[in-house]
């Protein structure tokens, strides 16, 4: 795990790439004569663009946490049940204000593969916020 995760992730590039593509071809659809095709004719370019969207983010995050948490648990495991704990419960849970928190601060340990992976997350959390609030621009457009 950690010559895997010390090296650059792709990962957040390809995000883009998708939720990009996702946008172009709903634009095709609503801008051009392919949304005529008998193939497209149900789908709805205001409904398929957020519920595309919403889709990419969520299964993105499930997929982009699963290395930092199990990461801080193995190599940092105070700093894990820090931000693992909360009210009334003991470690292990997933509190994603203070995991978020945390991924925002500047605090990595001076572990340069934890590092590597805020970086990550940090570049992640921008691309969700871009292409969460985006969506009503692009729905007035299309709409």
């Amino acid at each position: 795990m950690d010559k895997q995760a010390s090296r650059p992730s792709r990962r957040v590039s390809l995000y883009w790439v998708a939720w990009c593509l996702l946008v172009a071809v709903v634009f095709s659809l609503r801008f051009t004569s392919l949304g005529g095709l008998p193939h497209f004719q149900g789908l709805d370019p205001v409904v398929v663009l957020p519920i595309g969207t919403i889709i990419l983010i969520g299964a993105v995050a499930c997929l982009d946490r699963q290395d930092l948490i199990p990461y801080l648990k193995q190599h940092h495991p105070e700093m894990w049940k820090q931000l693992t704990s909360g009210p009334g419960s003991g470690p292990g849970g997933y509190n994603g204000v203070r995991v978020g928190l945390w991924v925002l601060s500047g605090d990595d340990m001076s572990d340069p593969i934890l590092a590597t992976m805020k970086a990550e997350a940090r570049r992640f959390s921008l691309f969700a916020f871009v292409a969460f609030f985006s969506l009503p621009i692009f729905m007035a457009l299309l709409g």
